[in-house]
């Protein structure tokens, strides 16, 4: 009985510790669920808006480009063919670089005032809060200068 009695006190920290180790488990394990289900639907969202943006893309601008080039040199295109070619493009824009245009198109033109934009992102602007920290700082303000070169030479 003596040696029974001392694995049981030497086992007891242990098995009354396993409740609290079970809770833990279950609640770390279902914040982690929720968590991956979050970021599976962040993800799909991500991937819509990038897919949303190129088709936009597509319509607001590639098809106008196509449409221009077929009435300035004289091409007798519909503008149903227009829009067509014009949507078609996107295949040609699904690479590293062509995500960098889009992204270029929609969001960094219209904030920085440079270069084409799309119609939908026009509006868009640097915030006056954020703008103020900006020239509030030579070294900001430095840095602002030299992302919008480099924005610029890749706008042009």
């Amino acid at each position: 009985m003596k040696r029974d009695n001392k694995i049981s006190v030497i086992l007891r920290p242990y098995t009354e510790a396993m409740p609290d180790i079970l809770n833990y488990q279950i609640v770390t394990k279902a914040i982690i669920c929720i968590w991956l289900f979050l970021l599976g639907r962040l993800f799909q969202i991500l991937l819509l808006g990038l897919a949303s943006l190129f088709i936009y893309v597509a319509f607001d601008l590639n098809s106008k480009i196509v449409l221009s080039r077929n009435l300035i040199t004289g091409r007798k295109a519909t503008l149903e063919d227009s829009i067509r070619e014009g949507f078609l493009s996107i295949g040609k824009m699904i690479n590293a670089e062509g995500i960098l245009v889009v992204l270029y198109i929609a969001l960094i033109a219209p904030i920085l005032g440079i270069g084409i934009s799309i119609s939908a992102t026009e509006k868009l602007y640097i915030p006056t809060f954020i703008s103020s920290v900006i020239e509030s700082s030579v070294l900001y303000s430095a840095l602002a200068g030299i992302a919008v070169l480099v924005f610029l030479s890749a706008g042009v």
